[in-house]
């Protein structure tokens, strides 16, 4: 691993780390006893979508702009998904800790579509090497592009089913990521056709 790799990972388990002693570290706050498990909850979530929404859009951000800074983040995409998948998975254990703690609560479809999501975010994690992406073939942008559109989702109702103002910020964010890479998308398509026509 070279050193953006290695900054990237450490950022990741410093987060994660410091958000769960934060959580586990708060006392009522006049919130009820779960209170530190909907702070993880909300710091967690918060954190991986960040890492979420730079691997989202660094690709199709790159092709409209050409930015030179964003072909470093293209070239360490792979560890910014791993990073995202590592806090996502301390988000999980903030779910399970809240399910726990609030028993009743969580509806069956939910906790089903989440699952998916979170079998397709590790499926991700682990096919994230140049063995898979040889093996899987065609298969493999298959599967990378479906779980992160099925991601993108997830986290976009997510986001948007809430009234609190940092979470109508995320839903217009993942919005505007969404828009960048149809943009990405047309702009390739423009370019094959031209291709095309002077062939």
């Amino acid at each position: 691993m070279d050193k953006y790799p290695r900054t990237i990972f450490a950022s990741a388990v410093a987060l994660g780390a410091a958000v769960t002693i934060l959580a586990f570290s708060e006392v009522g706050q006049g919130a009820g006893n779960d209170y530190p498990y909907q702070f993880g909850l909300l710091a967690t979530v918060r954190i991986s979508a960040l890492y979420f929404l730079i691997a989202f859009v660094a690709g199709p951000l790159y092709q409209l702009t050409k930015a030179d800074w964003l072909a470093k983040v293209i070239s360490n995409r792979r560890y910014i998904g791993l990073s995202f998948a590592f806090v996502h998975s301390i988000h999980l254990g903030f779910i399970i800790l809240w399910i726990n703690a609030n028993p009743g609560l969580a509806e069956a479809m939910t906790l089903i579509v989440g699952g998916i999501a979170y079998l397709l975010m590790y499926l991700q994690a682990l096919t994230s090497n140049n063995y898979s992406f040889t093996l899987l073939g065609k298969y493999w942008r298959w599967l990378h592009n479906f779980s992160m559109y099925y991601l993108w989702f997830i986290m976009t109702v997510t986001f948007s089913g809430h009234n609190y103002v940092t979470a109508r910020i995320f839903t217009g964010v993942f919005l505007v990521a969404l828009l960048v890479r149809i943009l990405a998308l047309f702009k390739r398509r423009q370019n094959r056709a031209r291709k095309l026509s002077e062939a």
